[in-house]
């Protein structure tokens, strides 16, 4: 298993979402998912995307079984500091 696998398995995310998340490498394979992740640093798989930007589902409630003392999401991207808020604009 991989770092990022267990990382994603802590955070509560889908099954779906990690295995996706690999396959087509993060965010520059899957823009659409990253804009459907709202800058939280969770990046849907195609499937879970359509069903969040089509209002079907929020993106928290994707969130499951979460092992980490944070609520999800950590920080809103309006609260980021503004260098790292830059990066993703």
């Amino acid at each position: 298993m991989y770092l990022f696998e267990v990382l994603g398995i802590h955070l509560g995310y889908p099954r779906c979402c990690i295995a996706a998340f690999d396959a087509l490498g993060g965010a520059l394979g899957n823009p659409k998912g990253a804009e459907a992740g709202e800058h939280t640093g969770f990046i849907p798989c195609p499937t879970c995307t359509d069903k969040v930007l089509s209002k079907e589902i929020a993106l928290k409630d994707l969130i499951v079984n979460r092992e980490h003392p944070n609520v999800f999401p950590i920080m809103k991207h309006e609260d980021l500091p503004e260098d790292i808020r830059n990066i993703y604009e």
